[in-house]
């Protein structure tokens, strides 16, 4: 079995994952923007896909994203997405739920967690 027909929960034959790989404020400092690390070959779901489990933004505490601005179609390496704080505050943390796909074969789907302290915000 290849690292790339692996189960995602299966590290002794490579594991393949969306990581974060840049975080900076919005102008106006109501949210930021994420830039997505997605392994060469692959791609994510983007917002409004029919294929498979389109990128999905939720936060901790539930309420505190107003809107996440995720772009259409299949997401690669360096893709942005934006998420802005509602009234309610700052997330404490973001989660990421996505799908990736490379070629012919689609993974689980998978969730990354973003822990907002740590990126500065």
């Amino acid at each position: 079995m290849t690292p790339a027909q692996a189960p995602p929960h299966d590290r002794s034959a490579g594991f393949v994952a969306v990581s974060v790989r840049a975080v900076r404020r919005l102008p106006d400092h109501d949210g930021i923007a994420i830039q997505l690390a997605v392994p060469i070959g692959w791609s994510v779901f983007g917002a409004g896909s029919d294929d498979g489990v389109p990128l999905a933004v939720s936060a901790v505490p539930a309420h505190s994203v107003a809107a996440a601005r995720i772009p259409s179609g299949p997401l690669t390496d360096g893709a942005w997405i934006e998420v802005a704080w509602a009234e309610s505050g700052v997330p404490t943390e973001l989660s990421l739920r996505y799908q990736l796909c490379g070629g012919d074969l689609c993974l689980r789907p998978a969730e990354l967690r973003v822990p907002l302290d740590d990126a500065g915000v």
